[in-house]
């Protein structure tokens, strides 16, 4: 009978790759979502000035309709800032909340 010595914690290594490797897949499908948006949108913009026409009059001068134009602080503008505000706020203390876990070693050398 040969016996093969068991390198500690291989079977963790595999784990842990098999995980790094699901969230570097779903990492991949978001950036591929926001391109494809951005090159989208791109096209609309563009296209908007020759051909076609999705965008009314009032999306031209402004870059998107504004509701409630006329009200300070509580137009779309506006709303999206606070938004896009707390939105921020909310990824960054997931960061640091999850920096010390077990796969977020390539994340951390990005921030």
């Amino acid at each position: 009978r040969i016996i093969v010595p068991r390198v500690p914690n291989q079977e963790m290594t595999t784990k842990q790759e098999a995980v790094d490797s699901k969230w570097k897949d779903i990492g991949n499908m978001a950036h591929i979502v926001c391109l494809a948006n951005a090159g989208i949108f791109a096209y609309t913009v563009v296209m908007h000035s020759t051909t076609l026409t999705l965008f009314d009059a009032t999306w031209v001068p402004e870059g998107f309709c504004v509701s409630n134009r006329e009200v300070p602080y509580w137009n779309s503008h506006d709303m999206c800032m606070y938004f896009d505000t707390v939105g921020s706020i909310i990824a960054g203390l997931c960061y640091l909340a999850l920096k010390d876990t077990p796969g977020m070693g390539p994340a951390n050398e990005l921030v």
